[in-house]
């Protein structure tokens, strides 16, 4: 049997493939939480996530596609990083971070996300999950997964993810 972090990269490069389609307005099964929700913004695009292995801070983000049920005119978000702490050895690294999605209409969503990188030869496979803590679609729970790559020059690990989904979900 796969651990439980192995399993959640594996659903999560699942869903990038779209064996687990998530879309607005769409109710999905989280397979981590076993419940159904109602997606309400879903966002794509390439990300990047770099983590300092010495002192474990976080720093990143990227500008993504997105689409919101019921928000027509949510197109686009950049997510950054605002702080973040990280831990890991070898091939895995757990993130904890305060994310901030500023929409292409002012508007902003503040996250609370912890996400696990695995890294597998040269690919990386993430999946996270948080909640929305304040601002736009708050409350909301947060999950996210990515493929991509990873290099390390010195005690910096940078993450690029050239497949990421983002989505919120609401009750």
């Amino acid at each position: 049997m796969f651990s439980s972090t192995t399993r959640r990269a594996i659903a999560g490069a699942a869903a990038l493939t779209g064996a687990l389609t998530l879309g607005p307005g769409t109710a999905t099964a989280s397979p981590a939480h076993d419940d159904t929700m109602a997606a309400v913004l879903h966002c794509t695009g390439p990300v990047s996530f770099t983590v300092n292995v010495a002192t474990g801070a976080v720093a990143g983000g990227g500008n993504l596609r997105c689409a919101a049920a019921g928000a027509p005119f949510i197109t686009g978000a950049t997510l950054t990083v605002l702080a973040g702490a990280a831990a890991g050895t070898g091939g895995f690294v757990r993130t904890t971070t305060t994310d901030r999605l500023l929409y292409n209409t002012g508007e902003q969503t503040q996250a609370n996300a912890v996400r696990d990188f695995v890294s597998l030869g040269a690919g990386t496979f993430e999946s996270g999950q948080g909640r929305a803590v304040a601002g736009r679609f708050t409350p909301s729970r947060l999950e996210d997964a990515g493929t991509g790559s990873h290099v390390q020059t010195g005690a910096l690990r940078t993450f690029t993810l050239s497949r990421y989904t983002l989505t919120l979900n609401v009750p």
